[in-house]
């Protein structure tokens, strides 16, 4: 399936949406940082 084949808009997809928890991400030092990172990462893996 080609992008043009798919209705909406990549905006529209969950997946590109705003996430409060990585908001400030930027301003963590590395290790907290990793921290969040993984932590979202296992809360995306217990959905599959």
């Amino acid at each position: 399936m080609s992008i043009s084949d798919r209705s909406g808009s990549i905006s529209d997809l969950v997946t590109e949406s705003r996430n409060p928890a990585t908001q400030h991400i930027d301003k963590l030092d590395t290790l907290d940082m990793l921290r969040v990172i993984n932590s979202e990462d296992k809360k995306s893996r217990a959905g599959c």
